[in-house]
């Protein structure tokens, strides 16, 4: 890619990042939000190591390690989508549901 074209690639992507700011679709505050996008654009190419998708999961599912048993099982799940889920980071966290029906042993 030649120098003009990265620069303007640059500058459309900070536009984007920027616009994405003002409408609140990042879940940030957006100060935060607007200070990265600039952050982003000056930053060096190829600066920000990115994470692949088996590594987001691999995040996700270490969350979940301080748990044993059901609990782990079902925090798992939580993080594989399942359930119901509420709120962002922007408005103080995630708050993750899934209910899971207590199993009761036969009456004898």
């Amino acid at each position: 890619m030649a120098r003009d074209d990265f620069t303007s690639e640059r500058a459309r992507r900070y536009q984007e990042d920027r616009q994405a700011c003002l409408r609140g679709d990042t879940n940030q505050v957006q100060s935060a939000c607007l200070k990265e996008a600039k952050a982003r654009f000056a930053e060096k190419p190829g600066a920000t190591p990115q994470a692949s998708a088996a590594q987001l999961r691999q995040n996700a599912n270490a969350r979940c390690d301080a748990l044993n048993g059901a609990d782990r099982n079902d925090c798992l799940a939580r993080m594989r989508g399942e359930g119901t889920t509420q709120g962002n980071a922007q408005s103080g966290g995630i708050y993750r549901e899934l209910v899971t029906p207590a199993s009761v042993p036969p009456s004898k």
